[in-house]
């Protein structure tokens, strides 16, 4: 008997698309982190399984609060795992995640407008 084998399972296979995912800005921004002034970019890697579970993850760069934030919600952000012939198959996925006070203060602005155009469509 020889020393244990460690089995690769490499899938030779190209999707014909990847996995599809959610925007990034629907994981959020950790208020905490926003309060505190914390901004950067988070680069994550993750597998997608055929069923569309996360299989891995890994968060490699990136402000530790943002990465742990990031870490905790990235099954959130698969819409769809690759395919293979309409197929799903499992998929891997480079993602960086960028944060932003400018861009949060600029969304509640673009939601602050949407609200106050629908309370005048509706007072109509």
């Amino acid at each position: 008997r020889g020393p244990p084998v460690a089995v690769v399972d490499v899938d030779p296979v190209r999707p014909d698309a990847p996995v599809l995912l959610k925007p990034a800005a629907s994981l959020g921004y950790p208020l905490d982190a926003f309060d505190a002034g914390v901004e950067g970019r988070v680069l994550v890697w993750f597998g997608v399984a055929a069923d569309g579970s996360i299989i891995d993850k890994e968060a490699l760069d990136g402000p530790p609060e943002l990465m742990e934030w990031v870490l905790e919600r990235v099954d959130r952000l698969v819409e769809r795992p690759a395919l293979v012939a309409n197929r799903p198959v499992r998929g891997w996925v480079a993602l960086e995640v960028h944060f932003s006070r400018a861009s949060v203060e600029e969304a509640r602005a673009r939601a602050a407008t949407e609200q106050a155009r629908s309370a005048a469509a509706t007072a109509k």
